[in-house]
């Protein structure tokens, strides 16, 4: 693929691969290093690794399929992709599917994809995903379970 640049020998130059474990403050550094992160998962539950390079103002390339989808947004770019049957070998249950796309999909998204030009944390994430806002979205969901079973409501005060 040499669209946009994409050859060979500029993939080598540009694309690091990192065999082994790499420590959590290292992955932090490489997310403000970089520019664009590419997660080409068949859909994850969260997606941790995109989530940490969202935050570090990367853009995502994605499938979208699966918990990437709860903080993308319009500048991020999605890979095409269909609905297949998971491989036997991942032993899952009979009939499982999961997001399948080509490899061709894949390097036209990434061909079309611009790098974005300055850090941009969306304004949304902090309302979303503090802390604070997870805290009490978390205490208000414990307190409507909790209201549903007698016991656990004398416990928690309702």
């Amino acid at each position: 693929m040499i669209a946009n640049g994409w050859t060979n020998a500029a993939f080598r130059s540009r694309v690091t691969l990192i065999p082994g474990k790499v420590t959590e403050d290292a992955i932090t550094k490489l997310h403000f290093m970089n520019n664009v992160y590419v997660s080409s998962s068949r859909g994850e539950a969260w997606n941790l690794g995109a989530f940490a390079a969202k935050v570090a103002g990367n853009r995502l390339v994605y499938v979208p399929y699966g918990g990437t989808e709860d903080f993308s947004d319009a500048s991020d770019v999605k890979i095409p992709f269909h609905m297949a049957p998971v491989p036997e070998s991942y032993r899952w249950e009979p009939g499982a599917e999961w997001a399948d796309f080509d490899t061709d999909a894949l390097c036209v998204t990434l061909a079309g994809t611009q790098a974005p030009t300055r850090f941009e944390r969306p304004a949304w994430f902090e309302s979303h995903f503090s802390l604070a806002s997870v805290g009490t979205l978390m205490r208000k969901l414990v307190l409507e379970v909790a209201a549903a079973v007698p016991a656990a409501a004398a416990y928690y005060g309702g």
